[in-house]
């Protein structure tokens, strides 16, 4: 049978294995910090390029309103052009017929 262990020896192999922890930890925390860093690094270059597509597409739909507005623009410039000339026949007496 294997040796029983006394009080004092329980006491002496925590304080080894908790030595032998922080020796693990202190040659492991390089490491931790790289790679916490690379974490941080790689969601903030996501939340970037999350930013990047969504300024993109507000971009885009600014451009789709600036065309819709020159759209409008021009139909409505069109418009107020015809209105003149159908005033003008209307004021005349023009029926719309065609005289021979």
């Amino acid at each position: 049978m294997g040796q029983a262990w006394t009080a004092g020896d329980v006491v002496k192999w925590l304080i080894l294995q908790s030595k032998i922890s922080l020796k693990s930890l202190e040659f492991l925390r390089p490491k931790l910090e790289r790679n916490l860093h690379e974490l941080i690094e790689s969601r903030q270059q996501r939340s970037v390029e999350e930013l990047e597509a969504a300024l993109d597409s507000a971009n885009q739909k600014l451009r789709e309103k600036e065309r819709e507005g020159c759209w409008s623009k021009d139909t409505a410039r069109l418009i107020s052009q015809q209105v003149p000339n159908s005033l003008a026949c209307y004021n005349s007496g023009y029926n719309g017929k065609v005289l021979n």
